[in-house]
């Protein structure tokens, strides 16, 4: 997602919208297709997510939220 959000959004399919001038200046010079892939990358993630959440769901176990990522204890 920081590299969308970097990159700025291509389209409304992911939140926020924005960019860093600098790297989207850049990111044509590894390939002209980057701004593309990082966003359907992106897309696939959330498609990901959703579907393993409604997989979670039917087998009764917690699903996920990864607007809140824990990593060793810490928020």
């Amino acid at each position: 997602m920081q590299y969308n959000e970097l990159g700025g959004i291509l389209d409304s399919e992911v939140p926020g919208r924005g960019g860093n001038p600098a790297y989207i200046t850049a990111l044509p010079v590894l390939d002209s297709d980057m701004a593309r892939y990082v966003h359907d990358d992106m897309d696939d993630e959330f498609t990901h997510h959703d579907f393993l959440n409604t997989y979670l769901a039917c087998k009764g176990a917690a699903t996920v939220d990864l607007g809140k990522v824990e990593a060793c204890g810490q928020t």
